[in-house]
C-alpha cells in the first residue's frame, strides 16, 4: 500500500504557481479591458501607450504562463521521482 499523503510544495513550486496565476489573471483583465475599450470606441485610430500595453499584454503573458506551467510540471515530476527513488 503506497503512502498517498500529499507532500508540501517547496518554495520554487509555490512561486511558479503564483506567477502562473498572476500572469493569467492580468492577461484576462487586460483582455476584458481591451474588449470594453473596443466596444466603447476608446480604441480607434491612433492610441496611446496605455492602450498599446493593454492590447499587447495578453499576447505576451499567456505564452509566458504556459512556459512557466510546463516548468512547474517538470520541477514537480523531478521532485517526485527523487522522493520515490529515496524511499
Amino acid at each position: 500500500m503506497s503512502n498517498s499523503a500529499a507532500e508540501p510544495a517547496n518554495r520554487i513550486q509555490r512561486i511558479l504557481a503564483f506567477m502562473v496565476a498572476g500572469l493569467v489573471i492580468v492577461a484576462l483583465v487586460c483582455f476584458a479591458i481591451s474588449m470594453i475599450g473596443y466596444a466603447t470606441g476608446a480604441i480607434a485610430g491612433e492610441v496611446g501607450p496605455f492602450w498599446v500595453t493593454v492590447i499587447m499584454l495578453p499576447g505576451i503573458a499567456l505564452p509566458v504562463a504556459l512556459v512557466l506551467t510546463i516548468v512547474l510540471l517538470v520541477v514537480t515530476a523531478v521532485r517526485r521521482s527523487r522522493a520515490n527513488r529515496s524511499s
